[in-house]
C-alpha cells in the first residue's frame, strides 16, 4: 500500500466521522464547567483558522494556520458563552473544509465549504 492510498483512506475515515455525527440543537449542558471541542477537517491540509478561546477569564479570538488534514482544539470553560470557529482554505481550488463545535461530546453546530473565498463557520451560545 503506498502513501497515496493511506492518505485517501485516512481522508475517507475522517469524512465518515464528520458525516456520522448528528447535530443536537436542543442540548443544554449540565453543570457550570463544560468541555468544548472544535474539530477542523481540511482536505487541502492548508487553512486559515479563527476561533474563540478562553484567555484570562474572557473569550478571545485566536488566529492560526492549520497544515494538516484533521485537528482538534479542546478546552474547558464555563457554560453559557458564545463559541465560534471559522476556517478557509489557503490554497485555490475546490477542496473540502469542515468545522464542528462539540460541547461535552455532543455536536452542536457544523459547517462545510468547498470554495477558498467562503469560510466554513460554526458557532452558537451554549
Amino acid at each position: 500500500m503506498n502513501i497515496k492510498h493511506i492518505l485517501l483512506s485516512f481522508s475517507l475515515l475522517v469524512s465518515i466521522a464528520f458525516v456520522s455525527c448528528e447535530k443536537n440543537s436542543t442540548y443544554k449542558p449540565k453543570g457550570e464547567i463544560i468541555k468544548v471541542e472544535y474539530h477542523i477537517y481540511c482536505e487541502s491540509e492548508s487553512a486559515f483558522v479563527h476561533y474563540l478561546y478562553p484567555q484570562n477569564g474572557k473569550m478571545t479570538m485566536i488566529d492560526s494556520e492549520q497544515n494538516k488534514s484533521f485537528h482538534i482544539i479542546s478546552f474547558e470553560t464555563t457554560a453559557g458563552q458564545y463559541f465560534s470557529i471559522e476556517a478557509a482554505n489557503k490554497r485555490a481550488g475546490r477542496k473540502e473544509i469542515s468545522v464542528q463545535v462539540f460541547i461535552n461530546g455532543v455536536l452542536l453546530d457544523e459547517a462545510t465549504s468547498y470554495e477558498p473565498t467562503i469560510k466554513a463557520i460554526a458557532s452558537g451560545n451554549f
